[in-house]
């Protein structure tokens, strides 16, 4: 199963540019406890959930995609 998310903001690249100092320092986490929350399911339940996230091209926005693959046992 492949789910796609397609944001046609203004993207991650150009939101970075348009931060303030103060702003830059400060780290997020989202992007970090997803993929921590992707992985204690995968060896919790044996599934090969992936997700990737791109900044679309020739456009602004970005674009995620989430798979889901059985592993076979």
């Amino acid at each position: 199963v492949l789910i796609v998310i397609d944001d046609d903001g203004i993207g991650r690249n150009r939101s970075h540019e348009l931060k303030t100092e103060n702003q830059r320092k400060n780290s997020s986490t989202g992007i970090m406890n997803i993929s921590k929350r992707v992985d204690i399911i995968n060896d919790m339940f044996g599934t090969g959930i992936k997700v990737d996230i791109f900044d679309k091209e020739n456009s602004s926005g970005t674009r995620v995609s989430i798979r889901f693959d059985q592993k076979m046992e």
